[in-house]
């Protein structure tokens, strides 16, 4: 019996160590192995139901109707520690082209993975860190929203500096380009972000898909946060909604964004329901 138990250990050892990490709702637990490859052992929130099941419960409402039905539908996710975000996010932010890199949601830079700082560290301004797309100014620290993965973006850290804590809207100022791939901004302006003073507008390629955290974000955390046109961060507040409703329509659900939310339902085990059913935002936010 002593061989076996030996045996055993030593194929455990052999097959690689596992990590359990981050806090459910119940008492489920989901497996990060060191390769960052995620698997779900067990079911949490609906994971293992098809994707039309999931919004099941949703019938003909709108509005406010239609918020609460939602939030019903994915409150009830998982909640990981910020430690926990690095691994997570280099998982849902992957580039698809390569493994080994991250894609910067404001530049599109690939960047490697393991170029990760926090904070706003001015020797590691080409380094990438953790962006609240929903400013964590807009909410308490203690927050679980602080660690919600459908508004964590991998960015860069001095473009995410440049951001801080503005509404997104379509802007006049400057524009902001990726001083680690280029020299000067070329002839297409679009590929690049542009600030003033109270606002930052994103590349056209993730205007939607900044949209779409948003819509979720205000939906998830319904009774604390709201989008408005003038917000006031200190309010719980963002927007500008009126620009976010027309990002949504321009730049329409793409396939990166679609993984990205598959990927994290892996994770945290609830969905954004504007990228799965884009005519939601129109049926809320008329």
């Amino acid at each position: 019996m002593k061989k076996i138990y030996v045996i055993l250990l030593t194929l455990v050892f052999l097959c690689g160590c596992e990590i359990t990490l981050g806090s459910t709702t119940d008492n489920s637990s989901t497996t990060y192995h060191s390769t960052t490859s995620y698997t779900t052992k067990t079911s949490i929130n609906n994971t293992t139901k098809p994707k039309l099941e999931y919004y099941n419960s949703i019938t003909n409402q709108t509005g406010q109707d239609l918020v609460v039905a939602l939030y019903n539908i994915i409150s009830n996710n998982r909640v990981l520690s910020y430690n926990d975000c690095w691994d997570a996010i280099s998982y849902t932010d992957e580039d698809p082209n390569n493994s080994n890199n991250v894609l910067l949601i404001y530049t599109g830079r690939s960047q490697a993975k393991t170029t990760k700082a926090s904070g706003t560290d001015s020797s590691k301004q080409s380094y990438w860190n953790r962006e609240h797309v929903w400013p964590q100014s807009a909410f308490s620290s203690a927050s679980n929203a602080k660690t919600d993965l459908h508004h964590l973006r991998a960015s860069d850290v001095s473009v995410n500096s440049t951001r801080g804590n503005k509404m997104f809207d379509e802007c006049s100022g400057s524009y902001i380009f990726d001083s680690n791939t280029c020299d000067n901004l070329d002839s297409n302006l679009n590929t690049y972000c542009r600030t003033d003073s109270v606002a930052f507008e994103p590349r056209d390629e993730v205007k939607g898909d900044i949209a779409r955290m948003l819509f979720y974000m205000a939906v998830r955390y319904y009774n604390v946060l709201e989008l408005v046109n003038n917000p006031v961060a200190a309010n719980g507040e963002m927007g500008c909604l009126d620009t976010l409703l027309k990002w949504h329509n321009s730049d329409p659900v793409d396939a990166y964004e679609e993984r990205r939310n598959e990927r994290i339902y892996e994770i945290q085990g609830n969905r954004n329901p504007f990228i799965d059913n884009p005519s939601y935002v129109n049926l809320i936010w008329k």
